[in-house]
């Protein structure tokens, strides 16, 4: 018997045994779906954020203040960072421009409501040029704000629907930032990140009264190398200046430098461990999925023992008894990979579109690499071929004469 006569028994069994294959595919092809949708997501959320942090630059440092909590910068923060540190930075060797801004939990009002949301300062002298390319930000209609402008802001994506306030802003809407008054100058472009989709933008001149805000403070520093320079070597000493201003010790900093590559890498290190439990969790439907198979093959071999004891009879050999089954529990593992893989592309691509329509934010996107289809495709394939040995074992030591009297 070659390839061919296996197939073509394999076809007809499955195909005369319609409900059963049926079923047998549900419980593979689930367990294939759920790895391909979450794995599809999750691979598109790091080529997004990817591709925000490739639009701010790769020659950025953030410097803070370091703090045990987990939040935004400045709140609870054990150190202080001040203007003084942009020029201490700026004179290092290696580094070009530095600016800072404010980012602080604020009261929002509009249409008689009032919303906790942030509001961002950003500088007023030359380094806004810096501050604006390392936030990535993109006006959707009106302007981006001038340095002259006082009483201005920008308003996130978010503030243009109802949830928020029961009314959309516009361009032109007054709005209160802690009941001092501002008017809409811009509205921005959906970035994904809340603190900007849910927050205002406006000049820190304006923000630091609004707030209370002593003027010497910031709470984040971008920093830009030097050309011929990469921030991973320019970082260490901008540390080093930072602590030697503050007479701190090595390891007792009040304050961290960070490059953008170390920020990306540190996000793809956690969300690869979330993604791996995800994924484990899903691959739990591969065990009952192939649980599934082997009882359809034990019981495929016990229908068809006579079948066996012919075939032996005229001289078919064990070996060929269990290729004829091990075809057979293939192609069941390969049918619900493949029928798993479009299910799970369909569902990660609803998802995105659903997202994208609720949310309106381009972080969650499906990405199907072709490593993930041909992989779950190939590793339901084995799994489905691993459930098949024990019964095509049972079936290759059947005896011809008890096969055939069997009934």
């Amino acid at each position: 018997m070659n390839i061919i006569d296996h197939l073509v028994m394999t076809l007809r069994s499955l195909t005369n045994r319609k409900m059963r294959t049926a079923l047998t595919l549900i419980g593979t092809f689930i367990g294939v779906a759920a790895v391909v949708a979450l794995i599809s997501l999750g691979q598109g959320l790091q080529d997004a954020i990817a591709a925000e942090f490739a639009k701010s630059g790769g020659d950025k440092m953030m410097i803070q203040a370091k703090s045990g909590n987990l939040g935004p910068p400045g709140v609870a923060s054990a150190g202080r960072i001040e203007k003084r540190d942009i020029s201490i930075i700026e004179r290092v060797n290696g580094a070009d421009k530095a600016g800072g801004i404010l980012l602080r939990p604020s009261q929002i009002g509009f249409n008689k409501r009032l919303q906790a949301q942030y509001a961002i300062g950003i500088p007023t002298d030359d380094s806004v040029d810096l501050v604006l390319e390392a936030f990535a930000l993109e006006i959707d209609e009106g302007r981006m704000l001038k340095k002259s402008d006082r009483g201005k802001i920008l308003i996130g994506s978010s503030f243009t629907g109802k949830d928020l306030f029961g009314k959309e802003m516009q361009l032109g809407s007054n709005v209160l930032v802690n009941n001092t008054p501002f008017k809409v100058a811009g509205i921005l472009k959906s970035k994904g990140d809340p603190s900007v989709d849910n927050g205002v933008i406006m000049n820190e001149d304006d923000l630091r009264p609004a707030i209370g805000i002593d003027k010497d403070v910031y709470d984040l520093i971008y920093a830009r190398s030097a050309k011929g320079f990469s921030p991973e070597e320019v970082a260490p000493n901008v540390m080093r200046a930072l602590r030697r201003d503050r007479g701190e010790k090595e390891g007792f900093e009040t304050v961290e430098v960070q490059t953008f590559s170390e920020v990306l890498q540190s996000f793809n290190a956690i969300f690869n461990i979330v993604q791996v439990v995800l994924v484990g969790i899903a691959l739990i439907s591969f065990v009952v999925g192939a649980v599934g198979i082997m009882n359809t093959m034990y019981t495929s071999v016990v229908e068809r023992t006579r079948e066996i004891g012919i075939m032996k009879a005229v001289g078919a050999s064990n070996s060929q008894i269990v290729t004829m089954f091990f075809v057979e529990s293939g192609i069941i593992g390969f049918m619900g990979g493949a029928l798993g893989a479009a299910i799970g592309a369909a569902m990660s691509k609803l998802v995105e579109i659903a997202a994208g329509k609720a949310f309106g934010s381009p972080l969650i996107h499906a990405s199907y690499p072709p490593a993930l289809i041909i992989g779950s495709i190939f590793l339901a394939t084995v799994i489905g071929v691993i459930a098949g040995f024990l019964p095509a074992l049972q079936a290759s030591r059947q005896k011809p004469v008890d096969a055939i009297r069997y009934d």
